[in-house]
């Protein structure tokens, strides 16, 4: 591996702090804790409730353990790929190659979200329609359902979802920028998603996932199952 893509990746792979998550686990209770309130699906209570701790602890496993795995992982895909792609690496792989590179920021963000979203469907099928079921249904294993479960991920789940949705793109020649800086702003709405809010989004409910779908996609009911 050569001195630049080393420096790359550790630059790329930044372990949060338990500050940091702290904070942001604060700063999202202020938010979201009271619109549960106001807008609940279910009227649950906020710590009292069934896998609170559960949730609480895959908050800070999460991010600092599996998250950092993972991101090493991808990289180590990424580097075979760039080798057997005979890909120089020397330079900042940051900014992407060939034409895709050279597109405007904007509309390349918009065509890796497109194909990320696309890849996410099938990749999320396959974990509930086969062996792969016993990984996912770590994420499904909320009782009570809230925000804070999202953070509910087996590293193997984070594994491949990761790698299947990012390697391509990086490989083609996407730059990866785009993505990152749209990514607190998706993380944010993957837990909206999970929060416990019986918001439908109206008519977007046909484009956007909402947190009442996403919570019928969540349940036990038999109609729901797999849906």
């Amino acid at each position: 591996m050569s001195a630049s893509m080393a420096e790359n990746l550790q630059n790329a792979v930044s372990l949060p702090s338990l500050l940091e998550l702290g904070v942001t686990l604060a700063a999202l209770s202020a938010v979201l804790v009271p619109l549960e309130k106001l807008f609940p699906a279910q009227p649950l209570p906020t710590v009292r409730r069934r896998g609170f701790r559960m949730d609480l602890t895959y908050w800070f496993f999460t991010p600092l353990f599996t998250k950092v795995a993972t991101t090493w992982a991808l990289f180590a895909v990424l580097f075979a790929g760039f080798v057997l792609l005979g890909r120089p690496l020397d330079g900042d792989l940051r900014g992407g190659f060939g034409p895709l590179a050279r597109q405007p920021l904007w509309l390349q963000t918009i065509e890796m979200l497109l194909i990320a979203d696309f890849i996410d469907y099938w990749t999320h099928r396959l974990f509930h329609g086969s062996r792969l079921w016993r990984f996912h249904a770590v994420h499904h294993s909320a009782e009570e359902m809230t925000w804070l479960s999202a953070g509910r991920m087996h590293p193997f789940n984070d594994l491949v979802t990761r790698l299947c949705q990012v390697s391509p793109i990086i490989l083609i020649g996407f730059s990866p920028k785009g993505v990152i800086l749209v990514v607190p702003y998706l993380v944010f709405y993957v837990i909206l998603l999970h929060s416990n809010l019986a918001w439908s989004f109206g008519p977007f409910r046909h484009v956007l996932v909402s947190p009442a779908y996403h919570r019928w996609h969540h349940t036990t009911d038999p109609d729901g199952i797999d849906k």
